[in-house]
């Protein structure tokens, strides 16, 4: 019984259940890209809204803490505020006439009805272990005397949050950032331009081959026609598991950064590896 422990054994005792508590399991949404089936498509955390279960999407290329998926059709409508929980962190956020109206009706959001961003959890380390579905938070920093990680670019407590940036080293063997964008899970390096697809993939040409191949994606009402083949061969991002990645470009895309960068990188690179974004530190670490 707890109250024979001693004050210290007490504490270690709490420390470890709060600890086990932070380890929650997380659900992959599968789905088709690019013409293959069964590809994870999104990764979704099982957070909590006042309570009640709301499964939000982790997209680490929202800056904000919480972002919804449906908004109140009416100009007039004021979003009250709820309290959004995920592994031991709460956040008062506003929400949404249409989510609470699913809370009401249902006992729970039904499909994913937001995201949870990088504002969320910069106070602390996220670990995702992507083969067994778990992630783990700490508050504070994990990484920031560990030999093996690398440095993340994030800038913390902009009042919106922001994005995290990794190292890229190209087919010439230049360093540049990519953004990495947990939002966009089913996809490997996304060239943002023809000269950066061009650096990544050792020259491929923007047009169907036995080596390049072309899919369609919707963005904002408006239907892209995209390129993808392999990276060639001395693409790298960070210290990532040797897993041949997938370059994308969609020469339509209208996405404009604050800052250059090669890309925007998804998951497809770290197959079942574990990501440590640390945000406190501004490091990450991906190991096997």
């Amino acid at each position: 019984m707890l109250r024979h422990l001693s004050p210290v054994l007490m504490c270690a005792a709490a420390a470890s259940a709060a600890s086990a508590a932070d380890t929650v399991s997380f659900d992959w949404v599968r789905g088709e890209f690019a013409g293959e089936h069964g590809v994870r498509v999104a990764l979704r955390l099982p957070a909590q809204l006042d309570g009640k279960p709301c499964a939000l999407q982790f997209d680490t290329g929202m800056p904000d803490a919480v972002g919804w998926h449906t908004a109140d059709v009416s100009p007039a409508a004021v979003p009250s505020t709820m309290m959004v929980s995920f592994a031991g962190i709460a956040r008062q956020v506003p929400v949404p006439g249409a989510v609470r109206a699913m809370l009401d009706t249902h006992g729970q959001c039904i499909g994913t009805a937001g995201s949870i961003g990088n504002a969320f959890f910069e106070h602390g380390t996220l670990t995702l272990d992507l083969g067994r579905a778990r992630a783990t938070f700490n508050a504070g920093s994990d990484l920031a005397h560990h030999a093996g990680a690398q440095p993340m670019a994030y800038r913390r407590g902009r009042p919106h949050g922001d994005h995290p940036l990794v190292a890229v080293r190209g087919t010439d063997g230049e360093v540049r950032q990519g953004l990495l964008d947990t939002g966009s899970s089913a996809i490997g390096l996304g060239a943002l331009t023809a000269a950066d697809w061009s650096a990544l993939t050792g020259s491929a040409p923007l047009a169907p081959t036995d080596r390049v191949g072309t899919f369609t994606v919707h963005s904002w009402g408006r239907t892209l026609t995209c390129f993808r083949t392999e990276a060639a061969g001395n693409v790298s991002i960070g210290v990532a598991p040797g897993r041949p990645i997938q370059v994308t470009h969609c020469p339509d895309l209208d996405f404009k950064p604050e800052q250059p960068l090669i890309g925007v990188i998804g998951l497809q690179p770290f197959g079942n590896a574990t990501i440590t974004l640390d945000y406190v530190a501004g490091r990450w670490l991906v190991t096997e």
